[in-house]
């Protein structure tokens, strides 16, 4: 083999090795790409959605144990789930302020629940009193509903937010994905087209071809 067609033939395996690198390091990019998107889904907008979820669920829940306690009397009772109830809200409202750092909304929402607080205090001093005042207690009732009612709001905003990040996050990851395959297929043509011209000029180049 002369040294001419051997220093074609490397200079063919030098751009082949070369457009390789070149796609890998793409493919890493892009890759990464995703991954990160993907990452943000699962450790942060997931979480952010579930808690909202239940966060949620939890203050509709507010309501009944109100008008049950109205209803039964039962302190105990009432005492006891209002606390499993301030638990799972206030361990939620922690997951919705790492999840939405600064925001008015979940600032509004958690000032709204310190106001249920009082108000189911205020509640309980009413319903457990010597004479109970009816009207009153009829009055607070309905005061917390309204403010229940005000979270749900706040909430349903919260979560809305999350989804639109969700979707911008899909869109990215699609996006990168179908960049990664237009790159394969136009690199995996581009070798193939070096290849292709590389063997003719040789071919023409060899004796008796």
């Amino acid at each position: 083999m002369s040294g001419g067609i051997r220093t074609r033939i490397l200079a063919v395996h030098a751009v082949v090795l070369a457009v390789g690198l070149l796609l890998s390091g793409l493919v890493f990019f892009h890759g990464r790409g995703v991954m990160d998107a993907t990452t943000l889904l699962v450790e942060k907008d997931l979480p952010a959605l579930k808690s909202l979820s239940d966060l949620k669920t939890d203050v509709v829940e507010l309501e009944p144990i109100l008008l049950e306690y109205y209803i039964s009397a039962n302190r105990s009772r009432f005492l006891g789930r209002m606390e499993l109830n301030r638990q799972r809200i206030e361990a939620n409202l922690g997951i919705a302020r790492e999840a939405f750092p600064g925001s008015a909304a979940v600032a509004g929402i958690e000032s709204r629940y310190d106001e249920i607080k009082s108000l189911a205090r205020q509640l309980d001093q009413t319903l457990s009193a010597p004479r109970i005042d009816q009207g009153r207690a009829r009055s607070l009732i309905v005061i917390i509903s309204r403010s229940c009612a005000q979270i749900i709001q706040d909430l349903e905003g919260l979560v809305r937010a999350v989804q639109k990040n969700v979707q911008g996050r899909a869109q990215a990851s699609r996006d990168r994905v179908d960049g990664i395959v237009g790159l394969v297929a136009f690199f995996s043509g581009m070798l193939f087209l070096v290849v292709l011209i590389a063997g003719f000029v040789m071919m023409l180049m060899v004796p008796g071809a």
